[in-house]
């Protein structure tokens, strides 16, 4: 679900899913494994989205730059 959510907010996200379903992957109990995958994909998302507000950030900053380059304006 939280996968959904994070797909309408950011449309460009399709390759990015979360399962937070605690499925176990490769440990006895299924704890381990299941809270490790999930929090490593949490990580990854809110990396990701960190990355992205970053990167529009600098853009939002230097567009006013590209813009008078671009013209020639000094």
């Amino acid at each position: 679900m939280l996968g959904h959510i994070a797909l309408a907010i950011f449309p460009g996200i399709q390759g990015v899913t979360l399962d937070l379903s605690c499925v176990a992957l490769g440990s006895g109990d299924g704890k381990m494994g299941a809270l490790y995958t999930q929090k490593t994909e949490v990580g990854y998302f809110i990396a990701m989205v960190t990355i992205g507000w970053v990167a529009a950030l600098l853009l939002a900053i230097c567009l006013p730059w590209i813009r008078r380059a671009m013209t020639g304006a000094d």
